[in-house]
C-alpha cells in the first residue's frame, strides 16, 4: 500500500515537473513569481492548447463577460482557468506530501525493516500504542488487535550502577547558588527528574521551615547555624535507592539597605504597639539616632492623569473639528 502511494506520488511529481519545464520554455512562468505563480503558469501553459477550451463552462463565461464587458473574455476566461488548475495542483502537491511524510513516519515509528519487530520507545518513554493487524493462514477475514507496547528497561544491574552514581554526584548537584553543603544561605536544587538517569526522585527534610521538599530555604528570621538533614530517594519500576546526608543552613546575609529598612521596622513597630490605645499614631521626630521628615507615598498613576486628560481632551478637538 505505502509503495503505491509512493510509486503514485512519483508519477505525479514527474508530471509536473515536466509541465514546468515546458510551461518556461512557453514564457508561461516568469522569474520571481513564487509557487503559486509556477503553478499558475502551469496552468496557463495547459490552457494555452487549443484542445483545452472544452473545459470551459459556459456559465462561468457569461458571469466574466458580465463583470469585464470592456475586456478580451477569451484572455481573461483563460487566465481563471489557468489560476484555478495552478491552485488545484498546488494544493495537491502539498496534500500528496503531508501524505508520504505520515506514510513514511508511520512505517518507521513501529516496526523495524526485515521483520515482525516492534519498536520499542526509549527508556524514559511510556508505552507505545499500536493497532496490529493479524492475518492468519487460511483464513481471509484480518482481526485488528489495539496493543500499547511495554517500554524498554535497564537490566538491574545497570540500574543499580547508575544510582550508585547519581547518589555520589547528588550532593554537588543541588547547590545551586551555595559554596558547599556546610554553608546554605539560598534555595537549593533539589529535581524529581535528572537528565540522562531513568529514575524518579523525591525528597524529604527534617526541617521543612527551614529547607522544605521543593529546595526553598526559609532563613529569614535564623540567628545561627542550623543543621537539616536531607533524604532523597531513587525510584525505578519495582526499586528504590535513597541516601540521607546533613546540610547546614546559615543565617541570611542582608544587605546594609535591608539592614536598615528591617531595624526602621523594628522602630517603627515599637512605637506603634505603644500608642495602639490611641485613635492614631504619631510618628517619631527621630529614626534610628536620626532627625526625620514623613510623608505618604502617591501612587504612581496620579501623576499621569492630569496629561493623560490634556491629550484626550486634545484629541477629541481635533477629531470634531475634522469632522465640522
Amino acid at each position: 500500500m505505502i509503495i503505491a502511494l509512493y510509486c503514485i506520488s512519483g508519477i505525479y511529481c514527474f508530471f509536473v515537473l515536466f509541465l514546468a519545464l515546458l510551461a518556461k520554455r512557453g514564457g508561461c512562468i516568469e522569474k520571481k513569481s513564487g509557487i503559486r505563480g509556477v503553478f499558475a503558469g502551469i496552468g496557463e501553459y495547459i490552457f494555452s492548447k487549443k484542445g483545452a477550451s472544452f473545459l470551459y463552462s459556459g456559465q462561468v463565461r457569461m458571469i466574466l463577460k458580465a463583470m469585464n464587458p470592456a475586456k478580451d473574455i477569451n484572455k481573461i476566461i483563460r487566465m481563471y482557468y489557468a489560476q484555478k488548475t495552478g491552485d488545484i495542483l498546488l494544493l495537491l502537491s502539498c496534500l500528496l506530501l503531508l501524505v508520504n511524510a505520515y506514510a513514511y513516519s508511520s512505517e518507521n515509528d513501529s516496526i523495524l525493516s526485515g521483520g515482525n519487530n516492534l519498536l520499542r520507545g526509549g527508556y524514559s518513554e511510556g508505552g507505545t500504542e499500536v493497532s496490529l493487524i493479524a492475518s492468519y493462514e487460511g483464513e481471509e477475514v484480518s482481526r485488528q488487535i489495539d496493543y500499547e507496547l511495554l517500554p524498554r528497561t535497564y537490566p538491574y544491574e545497570d540500574v543499580s550502577k547508575m544510582a550508585d552514581d547519581l547518589l555520589g554526584r547528588i550532593e554537588d548537584m543541588i547547590l545551586a547558588g551555595n559554596s558547599d553543603i556546610d554553608n546554605i544561605s539560598q534555595d537549593l536544587y533539589l529535581p524529581e527528574k535528572v537528565q540522562g538517569y531513568p529514575f524518579g526522585l523525591y525528597w524529604e527534610s527534617s526541617s521543612y521551615s527551614l529547607v522544605d521538599d521543593t529546595g526553598a530555604v526559609g532563613n529569614e528570621k535564623l540567628k545561627e547555624p542550623e543543621c537539616v538533614t536531607l533524604t532523597v530517594h531513587l525510584s525505578y519500576r519495582e526499586d528504590e535507592w535513597e541516601k540521607s546526608f546533613p546540610v547546614t543552613v546559615v543565617p541570611r546575609v542582608l544587605s546594609e539597605e535591608e539592614v536598615f529598612l528591617a531595624r526602621a521596622g523594628e522602630e517603627l513597630r515599637g512605637i506603634d504597639e505603644s500608642q495602639q490605645t490611641l485613635e492614631s499614631m504619631t510618628l517619631p521626630d527621630t529614626l534610628l539616632g536620626r532627625k526625620v521628615s514623613w510623608s505618604i507615598k502617591k501612587d504612581a498613576v496620579i501623576f499621569w492623569l492630569m496629561p493623560f486628560a490634556f491629550l484626550l481632551s486634545a484629541l477629541l478637538f481635533f477629531s470634531k473639528g475634522q469632522r465640522s
